[in-house]
């Protein structure tokens, strides 16, 4: 992931530990359905708008 997503959901990541890349989780403690959902939506819109800015 790019620094930016992780540091603009830090308010949703009060429960986990994370560098600008790395939301760091355990087995025991695994990070809640919807959080993970929002995560990938928002790398997937990352990515979307990385590649529509390159191809223009």
């Amino acid at each position: 992931m790019e620094g930016n997503i992780l540091k603009d959901m830090k308010h949703l990541l009060t429960e986990q530990s994370f560098s600008s890349t790395v939301v760091h989780f355990s087995v025991s403690s695994p990070l809640p359905d919807p959080l993970v959902k929002t995560l990938v939506k928002a790398r997937i819109l990352e990515i979307e708008n990385g590649l529509k800015s390159k191809k223009q």
